[in-house]
């Protein structure tokens, strides 16, 4: 598909002066858009009553570091990571747009931001790989945080995210998520 923009950040440009030209680091594309679009479904539980809700999660990625690159490569990326830099090892600050379909429609929605670091388990992430991560979370009028564990298959493509929010205003609780990512 032709590419839908050609910019690639200042920060990114200077953080990879140093490496080949022929380093080439991926952009935001059309196909790269429409996968952004799609959410990950999930199921969240509160804890003290058992609950349970449908969620959407949609994630961007601002900025990536890879320790899981040969030397010759940039391990830097930014909003556009491919998955074996991503699951080959790598530290990422994400952002995630959430929807809990329960509650009222204005407390429905969240921003939950933070940082994760994937670790790969079997063929350098190809075929398995595991995430840690921690996030600030701001939902219905409450800020709250979140721990997370995730694992992942077929070179990341497929994952399943298990995240534990203490105890907010609206109530603790375990979300699982079923992530669907190429980029």
């Amino acid at each position: 598909m032709a590419r839908w923009t050609r910019w690639t950040p200042a920060l990114i440009v200077a953080l990879t002066a140093g490496h080949a030209a022929a380093d080439d680091i991926p952009t935001p594309s059309l196909d790269w858009a429409i996968f952004q679009i799609l959410p990950s479904p999930g199921l969240t539980v509160a804890t003290a009553g058992g609950d349970v809700a449908y969620t959407m999660r949609w994630q961007l990625t601002p900025i990536l570091y890879s320790f899981g690159v040969r030397s010759e490569v940039t391990p830097w990326r930014a909003l556009v990571a491919e998955p074996l830099v991503r699951y080959g090892g790598s530290l990422e600050l994400f952002v995630d747009g959430e929807y809990t379909g329960r509650g009222e429609f204005a407390d429905r929605w969240g921003l939950r931001s933070g940082a994760r670091v994937y670790l790969p388990l079997v063929q350098h992430g190809e075929n398995a790989a595991l995430s840690f991560g921690a996030s600030y979370l701001r939902a219905a009028g409450a800020n709250g945080m979140g721990l997370e564990l995730g694992g992942y298959v077929l070179y990341g493509v497929l994952g399943l995210q298990i995240t534990y929010s203490p105890p907010l205003p609206v109530g603790e609780s375990v979300t699982l998520n079923f992530v669907v990512r190429y980029f």
